[in-house]
């Protein structure tokens, strides 16, 4: 499993047109399971609303694995 850690810099941090991005990519990999942890609450990389529900801040540290 990999795994990295990366601290948000933009200044809206993670909102509805990155979230699509990574998500884009993420469905790329079907047969993988990516996810996105901050502050302790994980959800799957796949899905737009699950990301937008972490309220992903600029400054934040994600763990991407």
């Amino acid at each position: 499993m990999k795994r990295f850690e990366h601290t948000i810099q933009t200044p809206n941090g993670i909102h509805a047109a990155p979230a699509r991005q990574i998500v884009k990519i993420a469905r790329k990999y079907e047969d993988t399971r990516i996810t996105v942890t901050v502050d302790g609450k994980t959800v799957q990389a796949d899905a737009m609303m699950r990301l937008l529900t972490l309220g992903i801040r600029s400054g934040d540290r994600v763990t991407v694995t």
